[in-house]
């Protein structure tokens, strides 16, 4: 037996311990499934626990088992005997213990030479500890007080032993995460919550979700294994990698970095499997008809995310996805105080735990470090971005590739010292690109100090208004009267309802913070811990004489209270105008960019100028209107009329006789038509369709009732057409002899007041 696993190891490039963790590692696939037939919550409890031990001692030997026995007695002490700083003290004894491992293993070095250790599972056993016994102090804390996240997974009641072990062991994540929450561990295993057969009938197969898993971790271990021979980490310190010019090293670095990631996401795709595999990966249903299952529970990385990133900000997002989330709730959202605004230092602090809970290498240190300089960096470019003007889509498009650009090289060059670790090769092969991945970063930060994107520029010009009598009471009611106006905005602006690109307002529920400090759009509303509660502040208002108090979030924008204000003052957002310390503020810019705080003090007046560009805008869409109806009704007229038309031709055709009379008849209506749009006014595309429409109608008289007269007895005669008709033909014109003459004629004189020629 050790002879086959000696030349199995020796086959794909790996050591026998190694080899032996990635065998135990799959076999929590069939594992996992196995779970879904164990009868009662009790026997399920039990076999998550035994299942995650006994693969831990097979993985790394029956001292692994003492070393995750000794958080998990901590955690549940502290929540049996000191529940009210339980959190704390669970926080403080496991990562003390995890930094003893990493001390005593040195784990790193062990991995870079072949070796594995359970201090990889240890890491992930540290976070569910932790989460647990804060879930658990935070049942004792008053429901006002606390966020949704809080609210959503506080333990009230605390966890018996087998439920507490079952939790901390479950084969599916004990080796590498993902990591995931007490209160959805029990609602999964009592199939309790959205894991309820009542919800939504039985739960559903899971077998798709996890084969495209398997797929994605087949296709990573290959591309890993076909790239790490080409691209290996110990180049960085041979001569042949300092002849190489700046160029070549930097792309060997991208390379590098590259090919390390694609382990990574063979590890989180074979994890993602297994959860799914055992229904806990079900994360509720999309909104969709039918709706349809989401799995992104044990989700961990979104590959094309990572790679194909447009910003530094949006890598917390899509990478180690769910210790992203632990990172949020328990560590950056807890040093933020209440109403007050998040900072760098609690970006930088929460990249310090995350680097302390890698291990203590220089090279993790320095990574994120890194990683801080780089996001904050990237927001500089982001907000160089967004204050390019509407209309600029060149240099708008020019930002998105440069952000794009930034990432790629900084993020890459900052991955090198996560592989190496030691602080002189990180050091070294920084130092060959001239670290060009640290001054950048502070560069950018020191240049957005400077630099400060200023506000789209504004046109307003004054416009007046002439309006008859006859539209006076129109103009009052729809600017006064609020059913109207709500019905005008519902008819002529349905593009701004729902909106989240700054013309309507966006959906705080939908919205929530990371660890990178940026507030982005949840990955889903139902079972993904991702939403938090942004701090409220509440705001007074001075209109004339009168003060308004508005309870609104620190992050919303201006816009949005301008519509909250829209109701006490009886003032259209759109005619608004909010001035906060002597300036005039946008309606895209934010609350908290403009230092506005709980009590701030806010002017609001109103706009004439916006008023009425509102108010003939409303005019001018409402005659676009009336003109659209007139012209369907034209066409709906001579699409009848060309049906008898057709019915002239055929009988002429066959030798039948034509009365000349319904002729005559038939093309006077026609023209008539001509009359009608000559009397409509349009604009535009409306003015395009009046074109297309008389065109249409020139055709059926000249090219289908002219061939019917011209074949008559009076084939010779002057055509005849009634002074009515006449009439649309501009005086000059001379009475036409024959039927090319009058075509010719009429068609360039009609042209001629559609604007054609």
């Amino acid at each position: 037996m050790g002879l086959e696993m000696e030349s199995m190891a020796a086959s794909i490039g790996v050591s026998v311990p190694v080899l032996r963790f990635l065998l135990c590692y799959v076999a929590t696939i069939p594992v996992s499934f196995l779970w879904r037939v164990v009868p009662g919550p009790l026997a399920k409890h039990f076999y998550a626990a035994a299942s995650g031990a006994i693969l831990s001692y097979l993985s790394f030997g029956f001292s692994s088992n003492l070393h995750f026995l000794v958080p998990i007695s901590l955690g549940y002490a502290s929540m049996m005997f000191f529940r009210k700083h339980c959190g704390i003290i669970t926080f403080v004894l496991g990562f003390g213990y995890l930094i003893g491992c990493h001390m005593y293993y040195m784990s790193g070095d062990a991995w870079k030479e072949g070796g594995i250790d359970a201090t990889g599972a240890l890491m992930v056993l540290t976070l569910k500890v932790i989460s647990c016994a804060i879930n658990y102090n935070d049942g004792i804390l008053k429901e006002e007080g606390l966020r949704e996240s809080q609210k959503k997974h506080r333990l009230t009641k605390l966890p018996s032993l087998i439920e507490y072990f079952g939790y901390c062991l479950s084969c599916g994540s004990h080796f590498a995460g993902p990591v995931y929450e007490m209160k959805d561990y029990l609602d999964w295993t009592e199939s309790k919550g959205i894991w309820s057969p009542s919800e939504k009938g039985q739960p559903p197969s899971p077998f798709g979700a996890a084969m495209r898993a398997l797929l994605q971790a087949a296709f990573c271990m290959g591309l890993y294994l076909y790239l790490v021979p080409q691209f290996p980490w110990t180049r960085f310190t041979e001569p042949i990698y300092q002849e190489w010019g700046f160029w070549k090293r930097l792309g060997y670095q991208y390379m590098s970095g590259f090919t390390a990631r694609w382990k990574y996401y063979f590890i989180w795709s074979i994890s993602e499997a297994s959860i799914i595999l055992s229904g806990l990966g079900f994360s509720g249903w999309t909104e969709s008809t039918p709706p349809k299952p989401k799995w992104d529970r044990a989700k961990n990385v979104d590959i094309l995310g990572v790679e194909f990133a447009k910003s530094a900000v949006q890598l917390p997002l899509v990478w180690n996805i769910q210790v992203s989330t632990w990172l949020r709730h328990y560590v950056y959202e807890r040093l933020v105080k209440p109403g007050r605004k998040a900072c760098f230092f609690q970006l930088l602090a929460t990249q310090t735990v995350s680097a302390v809970w890698h291990g203590l290498y220089p090279g993790y240190i320095i990574f994120f470090v890194q990683s801080a300089l780089m996001i904050a960096g990237s927001r500089v470019i982001y907000r160089w971005q967004q204050s390019v003007p509407q209309g600029m889509d060149v240099a708008k498009n020019i930002m998105v590739v440069l952000n794009f650009m930034y990432t790629v090289v900084v993020l890459n060059y900052s991955c090198v010292g996560f592989i190496v670790l030691s602080l002189h090769e990180t050091l070294a092969s920084y130092g060959s690109v001239y670290y060009i991945g640290t001054v950048l970063p502070i560069v950018l930060i020191l240049l957005g100090k400077v630099i400060k994107p200023a506000r789209p520029a504004k046109k307003i010009e004054r416009l007046i208004i002439l309006l008859a009598i006859v539209f006076e009471e129109d103009l009052k009611s729809l600017i006064l009267m609020e059913p109207t106006k709500s019905k005008i905005n519902k008819m002529f602006s349905p593009a701004r309802k729902g909106s989240v690109d700054g013309r309507g307002a966006p959906n705080l529920a939908n919205l929530e913070i990371r660890p990178c400090g940026m507030l982005v759009q949840k990955r889903n509303g139902e079972t993904n811990p991702t939403s938090i509660s942004i701090p409220i502040i509440r705001v007074r208002v001075k209109y004339g004489s009168s003060y308004h108090e508005i309870s609104i979030s620190s992050h919303a924008s201006f816009g949005e209270l301008k519509k909250m204000l829209a109701g006490p003052t009886k003032l259209h957002h759109e005619d608004q105008k909010l001035i906060y310390k002597n300036k005039e503020r946008d309606s895209k810019e934010f609350l908290d960019v403009a230092r506005v705080k709980d009590g701030s003090k806010i002017v609001l007046e109103e706009d004439i100028v916006r008023r009425e560009k509102r108010c003939i805008e409303l005019l001018r869409n409402a005659n676009s209107q009336k003109s659209l109806k007139a012209l369907a009704e034209i066409n709906l007229e001579v699409d009848k009329l060309a049906g008898q038309v057709t019915a002239l031709e055929a009988t002429a055709s066959k030798g039948g006789k034509v009365v000349e009379k319904d002729v005559e008849n038939l093309t006077e209506l026609l023209m008539m038509r001509l009359i009608k749009l000559d009397g409509i006014v349009a604009e535009g595309d409306l003015k395009l369709q009046r074109r297309v429409l008389g065109v249409k109608v020139v055709h059926h008289v000249y090219l289908h009732l002219q061939p019917i007269i011209n074949s008559s007895s009076r084939q010779n005669e002057d055509f005849f057409m009634s002074q009515d008709l006449w009439d649309i033909v501009d005086k000059g014109f001379s009475t036409p002899k024959t039927t090319q003459t009058f075509q010719e004629s009429w068609e360039l004189q009609y042209q001629k007041k559609l604007g054609i020629y």
